[in-house]
């Protein structure tokens, strides 16, 4: 066997380290940007609820400002439902919708008048609108107010009890 001849096969060259550490700082950055990007997103996507959250705030507060006007022209009675104030007092059908969720309107109760107490819901949007982050209720004077998803419970007894009492007001009246 000639002497330069060797039994093992031929080593291959190392890279040198500053080439792994060029790819192992290429990788680092690469993730970092990602998570840059997966940041903004989310906090785009949250600013885009929030935005639409407040749009809402300001559709049913527009909507309880022309309920007060349609009173003032109706013997102090609210409308029997939000259709009946386009185009009087409502112009853009756009009012009456929730931005938060395509298609989505307001739950009117119906059989309030202007002399109910502040504090009664007279509408209020489906707690889904909004991704889970809280639903927007219209109030009798006309302010309006955001629950968190977790008392919807409680929101849902309030207005129940609520109706509940315009029930028997209304029964009373009639009673001599």
């Amino acid at each position: 066997m000639p002497e330069d001849v060797s039994v093992y096969p031929p080593r291959k060259k190392k890279a040198p380290v500053w080439v792994w550490l060029l790819l192992g700082c290429g990788g680092l950055a690469v993730l970092g940007a990602a998570g840059v990007v997966a940041l903004v997103m989310y906090a785009v996507g949250n600013t885009r609820i929030q935005a639409r959250k407040a749009m809402c705030r300001s559709n049913l507060r527009q909507v309880g400002l022309a309920i007060h006007m349609y009173a003032d022209d109706h013997d102090e009675k609210f409308p029997p439902d939000l259709q009946v104030l386009m185009p009087d007092y409502i112009d853009n059908p756009r009012v009456l919708k929730c931005p938060g969720r395509p298609g989505a309107t307001y739950t009117y109760l119906p059989g309030r008048k202007a002399v109910t107490p502040g504090d009664v819901v007279i509408a209020y949007e489906d707690p889904d609108n909004h991704s889970g982050r809280g639903f927007n209720v219209l109030y009798a004077d006309a302010h309006v107010e955001t629950w968190p998803n977790r008392r919807l419970g409680e929101f849902q007894d309030l207005v129940a009890r609520q109706n509940e009492a315009i029930r028997k007001a209304a029964e009373a009246r009639k009673q001599p």
